[in-house]
């Protein structure tokens, strides 16, 4: 069997670092020119701070925005996003996508795949878009309020990590996994550490078909909307783990059997924290003095702390800072690729 079924990881995630200018109707291309692709999923921050997280994607409509440090529902935005365009997007003159004279940075995923989901739910998707080869899928729905109900993702592989966010009211930001247990959940709008609550659906029950949600109203409240954004593992492509700090500045190094173009990372337990999100794009990585890492329950700007190795295989935590490297500290994180360690072809990848 080969190592990866993806050796271009970029054909089905991006991110992008430009300059905010404030114009109307601003085109903005992928960096890469090999091969085009048209996210469904795009989130945007600047990074000089005072402007909060802007997430859009294609099954809720370009003008339908969520912020990730909000609880608030989403909002009808007609001068933020303007379209999702064949490779790369459309942005108006706000500066929460377009910050003048600011460094933006914006982070997209490809879906693609709107009909066929499969699987017998007992909610029907109110839209959805998903990539069974990269492991993503989004996926709107209306709650029914009923213990044990179930949603399709469309992935054929059981999810290991999902965001769940009301759109038609206030609520937090759910993320579960089966890594965390049954019944955990962490809220990506705060800084709180995991409970554990019954209301929740039990992801010891999802399957390659179907996610099971609980009554919990932040995620299945009789007739309110949802959107789900879910990702399951994919060798050399995508992965879902777990490390345990030492609190040394010579932190662990931890495997994900590609070199990371994107890492998502929270404190479990023990200690609020905040969620730290690091990418390929910002400068500093790799020891270069400061490592540009976002925030994303805050509207603040880069922190400036060298926090993180990218490598040939995995990443490398470069801190005492407790929020990612308390000693027995246990983090949780989401990584995406830029390059996997070993392609199709048995071709190794190379260190920075």
């Amino acid at each position: 069997m080969a190592y990866t079924t993806i050796n271009d990881p970029s054909l089905y995630f991006r991110a992008k670092s430009y300059t905010g200018n404030g114009a109307n109707n601003r085109a903005v291309v992928w960096d890469e020119t090999h091969a085009n692709m048209q996210a469904d999923w795009l989130w945007f921050k600047s990074t000089a701070g005072n402007q909060s997280h802007a997430l859009f994607d294609s099954v809720r409509g370009a003008v339908k925005r969520l912020i990730s440090n909000s609880s608030g529902g989403q909002g009808d935005e007609a001068t933020n996003l303007d379209s999702f365009d064949t490779n790369g997007f459309t942005v108006d003159n706000e500066a929460i996508v377009n910050d003048d004279g600011n460094r933006m940075i914006v982070w997209g995923w490809k879906g693609g795949t709107t009909s066929g989901i499969g699987g017998s739910p007992s909610i029907t998707p109110s839209g959805y878009s998903f990539n069974a080869t990269a492991g993503f899928s989004i996926i709107g729905y209306t709650g029914n309020g009923t213990d044990g109900a179930t949603i399709s993702h469309g992935l054929g592989t059981t999810v290991d990590y999902a965001f769940f966010k009301r759109t038609d009211g206030s609520a937090n930001w759910v993320l579960q996994a089966p890594l965390l247990g049954n019944n955990v959940q962490l809220v990506l709008n705060d800084k709180s550490q995991e409970n554990t609550d019954t209301r929740l659906g039990d992801a010891d029950d999802w399957n390659s078909t179907l996610v099971e949600l609980g009554t919990y109203g932040d995620m299945n409240g009789n007739n309110d909307t949802y959107v789900m954004y879910a990702f399951s593992n994919r060798q050399g492509y995508q992965k879902v783990g777990n490390y345990v700090g030492n609190g040394n500045a010579d932190g662990p190094f931890v495997y994900t059997g590609f070199r990371p173009a994107f890492v998502l990372r929270k404190r479990r337990a023990d200690s609020d924290s905040h969620w730290f999100l690091n990418d390929n794009k910002r400068e500093g990585f790799n020891g270069s003095g400061s490592n540009d890492a976002q925030l994303v329950n805050t509207n603040s700007a880069d922190t400036d702390d060298n926090r993180i190795d990218f490598l040939s295989n995995g990443f490398k935590v470069r801190t005492t800072d407790g929020d990612v490297n308390a000693d027995g500290g246990n983090y949780i994180y989401l990584a995406i690729a830029e390059s996997p360690l070993v392609n199709s072809e048995g071709i190794p990848n190379n260190a920075r």
